[in-house]
């Protein structure tokens, strides 16, 4: 129902996977980027720890692999680099966090936008290939971090 909400096309694969994670290229020749949408809710299980579930991780592997772009943006809806003490967020699952942490340092010029219905911030995070900022949508307030690691 939520694809059909947005339109998605009746071939996009979207439609055939459990989740409703995909990619998109935007833009043209070195103007591309590449958008990547994780779905960490339908797979999400507490008891184990797991986030994305191994169909979605394979993906993500494969995306962040291929079509080298001069921006990547990864939007999921768990924040991923903040350590408030939001009721869901990628540090409650920190095996599932360093693993898409360790993943994204492989990909230079990545930004993440992540959500929280309390809070917006933008925080940025030192990794192997740079800065790393993720961008928190929020209703109430604003705050700007920085973590020095």
């Amino acid at each position: 129902m939520f694809l059909h909400f947005l339109d998605e096309p009746t071939d996009s694969p979207r439609r055939t996977r459990s989740g409703l994670f995909g990619s998109y290229l935007l833009g043209t020749n070195e103007r591309t980027i590449k958008l990547i949408l994780l779905d960490p809710r339908s797979q999400l299980n507490r008891e184990t720890g797991s986030v994305l579930g191994p169909a979605q991780w394979a993906w993500l592997d494969a995306e962040l692999r291929s079509d080298p772009t001069a921006l990547t943006i990864l939007g999921t809806g768990l924040p991923l680099l903040t350590e408030r003490a939001y009721l869901d967020k990628w540090l409650l699952y920190p095996h599932e966090r360093e693993r898409l942490l360790g993943m994204l340092a492989r990909r230079p010029n990545t930004v993440i936008i992540s959500g929280d219905s309390h809070f917006a911030e933008m925080q940025c995070a030192n990794n192997t290939m740079g800065p790393l900022f993720e961008v928190i949508a929020g209703t109430f307030k604003l705050q700007v971090l920085r973590h020095d690691s």
